[in-house]
């Protein structure tokens, strides 16, 4: 599988990119994604929580994640 690295350098404010062929991957959907962030701020000395959802085209959910601080 052919993929992309792009990496910025901020000195000379150029983006530099670099193909490389990868042999095993964990990409198991090629269509559209759509990444929904939901914030939920804890109250002063509590948990704040953020979730990521990753939907596909049709609104289904590919995957989740939540983190709490």
């Amino acid at each position: 599988m052919s993929t992309y690295i792009n990496e910025y350098d901020p000195t000379t404010k150029v983006t530099s990119t670099t193909s490389e062929t990868v042999t095993l991957s964990a990409i198991s959907y090629t269509g559209y994604c759509l990444l929904v962030i939901d914030s939920v701020p804890g109250s002063f000395g509590g948990t704040s929580t953020l979730r990521i959802r990753g939907l596909d085209e049709a609104g289904g959910l590919l995957d989740s994640l939540e983190l709490k601080r």
